[in-house]
């Protein structure tokens, strides 16, 4: 996974023509179907390697550096528009 400009991703994207509520649903499906999915894996899968984007990482340091990704988003959601 090369890394990617997140500007250029964001200025062309029309979050902003939809309602709070379809956000909020999309979230909620991704995130259930990535829950569905990391569910599925086998710890033998879990311990698969590779590179991503310069880094060597096993499946499981992946999800785990996804997740704590996500609740950074969080964080920043809850600071910045819920406070």
């Amino acid at each position: 996974m090369p890394g990617y400009d997140q500007e250029v991703l964001v200025n062309n994207s029309r979050f902003d023509e939809q309602t709070l509520t379809e956000l909020v649903n999309d979230f909620e499906n991704v995130r259930k179907a990535s829950i569905s999915f990391i569910g599925s894996l086998s710890h033998a899968q879990l311990s698969f390697g590779g590179t991503v984007w310069k880094y060597e990482l096993t499946v499981e340091a992946f999800l785990k550096a996804t997740i704590g990704h996500e609740l950074h988003h969080v964080k920043i959601i809850e600071e910045k528009y819920l406070a």
